[in-house]
């Protein structure tokens, strides 16, 4: 599907017919703790664990425990992201294809 991006928002292309939006998963997180007040700790696990129990993935997914697939997000205290670690090995440009810089 061909589509354009504006101001945050993707659009199928030539129409006003909104599909997608270019926010992170973590501009959401921040997003939801803006709007709802929720903490930190809250956010994250509606991002991560959650969505993980729904799958049924959760010894896997979105979580810490042993045993699960260690991908994990290092975010800054602003949940800003920092390091990203797919399958316990940090990734980088060098050795995975990034669509943004991190």
């Amino acid at each position: 599907m061909d589509v354009d991006v504006h101001g945050g928002h993707v659009y199928i292309k030539g129409t006003d017919t909104i599909a997608g939006s270019t926010a992170t998963l973590a501009e959401c997180v921040r997003n939801f703790i803006k709007f709802t007040g929720a903490s930190k700790v809250e956010a994250l696990e509606n991002a991560t664990l959650h969505p993980a129990q729904m799958l049924g993935i959760e010894s896997q997914k979105g979580t810490l425990a042993f045993g699960a697939d260690a991908d994990i997000l290092i975010l800054d205290d602003d949940l800003f992201l920092q390091r990203v670690f797919i399958a316990g090995k940090e990734a980088t440009s060098d050795n995975v294809k990034f669509n943004r810089k991190l």
